[in-house]
């Protein structure tokens, strides 16, 4: 198996696209996690880490936890504008399968994963 790091925008690309700057998570060294409210009703909080090559993806609406996503395995993380919207898409890739995870961030929140056979 072919490794690849894990590439992710720099700091400043988030902050200038999303509004929010990527914060350390406790207890990990390479661990970031944005933290994004759409409305008052819908918050995203997305974490990467470079080193471990992962991401996960928990909605909230209101309180309720309606979506709690983690994938290993990812080798690029990019912030993709479609006409009217903002998303972030992450690319995976391991020995036997490979993906594509979207969150859409804005103008509201819409998730498409796909995970096929490589």
């Amino acid at each position: 198996m072919t490794f690849h790091p894990f590439r992710v925008p720099d700091q400043q690309e988030f902050v200038e696209e999303l509004g929010v700057e990527p914060t350390p998570v406790d207890g990990s060294e390479t661990a970031r996690s944005l933290s994004i409210e759409v409305d008052p009703q819908n918050r995203l909080v997305f974490t990467f880490d470079v080193t471990g090559r992962s991401v996960r993806c928990r909605w909230h609406q209101q309180e309720v936890l309606v979506l709690d996503l983690f994938r290993e395995g990812a080798i690029h993380l990019a912030l993709e504008h479609g006409v009217n919207t903002t998303s972030l898409v992450t690319r995976f890739e391991s020995e036997s399968l490979a993906g594509r995870l979207e969150v859409q961030v804005w103008p509201g929140i819409a998730v498409r994963d796909q995970l096929l056979f490589a």
